[in-house]
């Protein structure tokens, strides 16, 4: 179960779907916290309500380098 401070901004309860803004202001907080932001997907909200990707998923996978503190890793994946 997601947090309820991020599920309001959520058009999910399964997984973070958020707005653009509300998700650079997550990434922030869980970077100050010492959580590291594995990848992303792009999520388009249609006309009609639908909630989906652009044709193909669009996002970013982040990986943790082999000679990559975890600290380290956690700020270059709140960048990346």
């Amino acid at each position: 179960m997601l947090p309820e401070e991020i599920t309001k901004f959520s058009a999910s309860t399964d997984e973070y779907i958020l707005p653009f803004p509300q998700t650079l202001k997550e990434i922030e907080i869980w970077r100050k916290k010492g959580i590291a932001c594995f990848g992303w997907e792009l999520i388009l909200k249609h006309p009609d309500g639908n909630i989906g990707h652009p044709g193909t998923v669009v996002g970013l996978d982040v990986e943790m380098a082999a000679n990559e503190t975890y600290d380290d890793f956690v700020e270059r994946s709140s960048w990346d």
